[in-house]
């Protein structure tokens, strides 16, 4: 019986699958804690107004949010301070996650319609007020 050969055709295709086969399976087993790594390092050097700029849903530029987070603050009594900043800002994303509320929609309510300065409350217990408001649709 003659005996059976690969054309080169054949044999190119298949020196390419296993090309690719290589490439995916490299690509599956690097490391990608480095990406991850790397970008949580460039966050974590981030003001957390620039932070905010990134997290807050809507094209905000961090003049913006300064503006109206600083204004929530002080009428909330929050010191103005990078730590209350990143407190604040983390707040208003929570609750952007779990009710689907811009933040800067809360903080529109909070200071436009919420506040009263003979009720005392904290920015969080206002940032909540004016999500259930809003989501119940009462304003």
């Amino acid at each position: 019986m003659p005996e059976k050969r690969s054309s080169n055709k054949t044999r190119w295709v298949i020196g390419l699958m296993l090309v690719f086969v290589l490439i995916i399976v490299i690509a599956l087993t690097s490391p990608k804690n480095q990406t991850t790594q790397t970008t949580n390092e460039k966050v974590s050097n981030m003001t957390a107004l620039q932070q905010m700029t990134i997290a807050f849903d809507g094209n905000y530029s961090e003049k913006e949010i300064k503006d109206k987070i600083t204004e929530a603050m002080v009428l909330y009594n929050v010191p103005i301070t990078e730590e209350n900043y990143s407190r604040a800002g983390s707040t208003l994303v929570a609750l952007r996650q779990q009710h689907g509320i811009e933040e800067m929609i809360i903080l529109d309510y909070m200071i436009k319609k919420l506040h009263t300065p003979n009720i005392k409350m904290t920015f969080p217990e206002a940032a909540g007020w004016s999500v259930t408001v809003l989501k119940t649709g009462a304003n």
